[in-house]
């Protein structure tokens, strides 16, 4: 390699490094880019009642335009309801995010995936439905607190269509 082939890259550095940090400052604009990891706490409530603790990840996909964002979620659940039966659920989702001011916004998900429910020796395992929307308050662009309301369907032996309301908080990565 020439000492001007040299040159040339150490320039092309030089006149990379602004345009990369003006890229990474408007991806971690408080618009929802970016990936967010959070846990949630709340109450979970059908044919039989409890709490659930939740952890979700998320990962944008798409952004139509400035205000929406479809995102993929990934959600592991478990939830300790009454009669000592205890559910695990996996659930991946679609999830629509809307940002109405630069603190606050809305989201929607739509989700399908697997339950494994435990009470008293007996197992059973089967889908679930998620249909959840929620509410954010964006505290700085690496946190926000969450509010939501959903319904889980659930088929197999365990055929329950339960409540949730939950608060948490979510982390940018």
């Amino acid at each position: 390699m020439t000492s001007r082939s040299i040159t040339g890259l150490v320039l092309a550095a030089l006149l990379a490094v602004p345009a990369a940090a003006q890229a990474q400052s408007k991806s971690g604009s408080s618009s929802g880019s970016g990936i967010w990891l959070g846990g949630l706490f709340g109450l979970e409530s059908g044919e039989e009642s409890g709490a659930q603790l939740r952890f979700d990840a998320e990962v944008p996909i798409a952004r139509p335009n400035p205000t929406l964002q479809l995102a993929g979620a990934g959600t592991l659940s478990y939830a300790w309801l009454s009669n000592d039966r205890g559910v695990f659920e996996i659930v991946p989702s679609a999830r629509l995010n809307w940002t109405g001011s630069r603190q606050f916004g809305a989201y929607g998900d739509i989700g399908l995936g697997l339950y494994h429910l435990s009470q008293h020796g007996f197992d059973d395992t089967g889908a679930t439905m998620r249909f959840m929307g929620g509410a954010w308050y964006e505290m700085s662009p690496t946190v926000r607190f969450v509010g939501e309301i959903g319904l889980h369907p659930h088929f197999g032996d365990y055929d329950d269509t339960t409540f949730t309301l939950m608060v948490g908080a979510k982390f940018r990565i």
